[in-house]
C-alpha cells in the first residue's frame, strides 16, 4: 500500500508539473503571436515610408527594388 501511495503522490506531482507547463506553454503562444503580429505591423510601416526593397543588416543600408 504505500508503494501504491507513493506512485499516486508521484502521478498527482506530474500532472499537476503538465499543466504548469502547458500553461506556460499557452502564454508563450501568445506573446509570439503578439510578437509576430508587431513585426509585420513594423514591416508595413516601413514599406509604407520607404517602398519595396530590403535591408542589409550588416551595412544598416535600405537596398530599393530596381
Amino acid at each position: 500500500q504505500q508503494n501504491q501511495m507513493t506512485l499516486t503522490q508521484s502521478l498527482g506531482n506530474l500532472e499537476y508539473n503538465i499543466q504548469v507547463l502547458e500553461l506556460e506553454k499557452t502564454s508563450l503562444k501568445q506573446q509570439l503571436r503578439k510578437q509576430i503580429e508587431e513585426e509585420v505591423n513594423i514591416g508595413k510601416q516601413l514599406q509604407q515610408k520607404y517602398g519595396d526593397g530590403s535591408i542589409d543588416l550588416e551595412k544598416g543600408e535600405f537596398i530599393p527594388v530596381s
